[in-house]
């Protein structure tokens, strides 16, 4: 395993960016999108994506000078047409003029269409918490998650992430309504490490070693993947789960159309920083305060990817060979 400091991985990844023609604001984007994750521990969402992304603007599915068009149908909703943007810039761009509606309305609602992955939903609904909003994202995806008892993939595992902070503290919650995101169940067949039944339908005739992934929870799982599918995909008419293009899938030349939704509230409109802060702190610590039944101590939703971007902001990066040697092709190609 391999360590690389936050500065020269995003040098690194920005040099490209300028390359491929992107604009200095949405090279920005980009990086703080794969960084942080990476900082976070968030690994699947991080740099290991990069590759893929390079792949989606070279092959053509995704654009780097996107046309992105905004229609702001009501005061606090607006509709984006990202025009083929890679979903971190589509999801930024989204998350910018989200916090400029709900300054101005107090609430607002961005659906973005013509879109592609946007990466770790957290990136958005952490950036609009930090700026003094309470704020909800998801986004549909191509499938890969068999229905409670089903057979066959047909819904995406379409993430969502929630998050508010204070000055002093922060709850994120980010995760996937499959039992676990594709890329980890990549990742473990990869490497040979063993892919857990309550994960995955593993076929050893399918190309990628799996049928498909198991919702979050049973049938509960489902219905929140169905939430978020009618959410960001159906009312910004994208194509169904099951008949977007694979994120993953060769050639990079056709367009995923995937959604996104993101919700923001100005809750210090109702209560004072204050005292909202107070409570929400105290909430906080009285979760962690629980007496713990085993070694590991109780958790809130953000405590571990916080405590994990201290360690690699002093430490750095840690990655595999192959992202290595990825981050060593890019220095070559920049310099």
């Amino acid at each position: 395993m391999h360590k690389v400091h936050v500065e020269a991985l995003s040098g690194a990844i920005a040099g490209k960016l300028r390359m491929l023609g992107l604009s200095e604001t949405h090279i920005h984007d980009v990086v703080d999108g794969l960084i942080v994750p990476s900082l976070r521990g968030v690994d699947t969402h991080g740099f290991r994506l990069f590759s893929t992304y390079l792949s989606e603007l070279e092959g053509g599915r995704s654009k780097a000078k996107p046309n992105i068009q905004i229609d702001r149908v009501l005061p606090a909703l607006a509709q984006m047409d990202a025009d083929g943007a890679l979903g971190i810039v589509a999801g930024s761009e989204a998350v910018r003029l989200l916090m400029e509606m709900a300054s101005e309305q107090g609430i607002a609602a961005v659906f973005v269409k013509n879109s592609n992955h946007f990466g770790a939903a957290s990136n958005y609904s952490l950036k609009a918490a930090k700026a003094g909003f309470m704020t909800f994202c998801c986004s549909n995806a191509d499938a890969l998650v068999a229905p409670f008892n089903g057979e066959k993939a047909l819904f995406g595992t379409n993430p969502m992430s929630f998050a508010v902070t204070t000055d002093k503290d922060a709850f994120c919650l980010d995760m996937a309504t499959s039992q676990v995101s594709y890329s980890k169940v990549k990742q473990h067949l990869k490497q040979s490490m063993p892919v857990h039944c309550s994960w995955a339908i593993e076929d050893a005739s399918a190309a990628s070693g799996i049928r498909a992934l198991l919702p979050l929870g049973g049938y509960k799982g489902q219905g929140l993947a169905a939430m978020v599918s009618i959410l960001a995909g159906l009312l910004n008419g994208a194509p169904d789960d099951e008949h977007m293009a694979h994120f993953y899938a060769e050639p990079f030349d056709t367009p995923n159309n995937v959604g996104h939704f993101l919700f923001a509230i100005n809750h210090r409109a109702l209560m004072s920083a204050s005292e909202f802060d107070a409570r929400l702190e105290r909430f906080l610590d009285s979760i962690r305060a629980t007496a713990p039944r085993g070694s590991e101590p109780v958790r809130v939703a953000g405590d571990l990817e916080r405590d994990t971007q201290e360690s690699r902001e002093k430490e750095g990066i840690p990655l595999s060979e192959e992202e290595y040697q990825l981050y060593l092709r890019l220095q070559r190609e920049v310099q």
